[in-house]
């Protein structure tokens, strides 16, 4: 969530600018993402800028809301686990966990939301440690399962925001878009700083 942005301002240069920035990439996968030029666009960028860096082979992650056939995925993260937020009920319907909104007892999608935000901090430190000693950021206690945001967490986050530095670009469809701002939510209260496209 760029707050720098105005309504005049050239968006798919600022989008671009920033996922070349990014040091890792979630996808939200759905079916909207799948025949979304732009979203193809956006993860190619992505792909491109990071090829040759520390990680690279660990720094997509793809969270599917809906069922998806994995032929029909991108060639490029094809091969990834990814995670699964959508589960089947009694009729065999498929239907996303979280959404339109959070049932306080889905304890699945909250234990899949930890998950995500663990495996996304452990990227970070990984790649933190991979960086030369002066590029580093301080050392942070982080404990994944806490969700709510300390007042320090937000001065944390609005600073690197306001230097233009982001941890994961949430690539998503639009009609994804509900769900994946309380995905960002949730990073930003375990201080992973996304960028979303508002």
């Amino acid at each position: 969530m760029d707050q720098r942005l105005i309504g005049n301002d050239p968006f798919p240069d600022a989008l671009l600018q920033h996922i070349t920035k990014s040091a890792a990439l979630v996808i939200i996968l759905s079916p909207g993402y799948l025949h979304s030029e732009w979203c193809r666009r956006e993860a190619n960028a992505f792909l491109d800028a990071i090829r040759e860096g520390p990680y690279a082979d660990r720094r997509v992650f793809v969270v599917q809301t809906q069922p998806t056939e994995r032929e029909l995925w991108p060639v490029e993260f094809r091969d990834v686990l990814g995670y699964s937020f959508w589960t089947q009920s009694y009729d065999n319907t498929p239907f996303t966990l979280g959404f339109p909104s959070v049932d306080g007892n889905d304890q699945e999608y909250f234990n899949l939301i930890e998950r995500l935000a663990t495996d996304l901090m452990e990227l970070m430190r990984a790649l933190a440690e991979s960086q030369p000693e002066a590029l580093r950021r301080p050392p942070e206690s982080v404990d994944a399962g806490l969700l709510n945001l300390a007042a320090e967490d937000m001065a944390w986050s609005e600073e690197k925001r306001e230097r233009g530095e982001y941890d994961v670009f949430l690539c998503h469809n639009a009609e994804d878009k509900p769900a994946v701002k309380k995905i960002g939510e949730m990073l930003i209260g375990n201080r992973v700083v996304p960028w979303l496209d508002e």
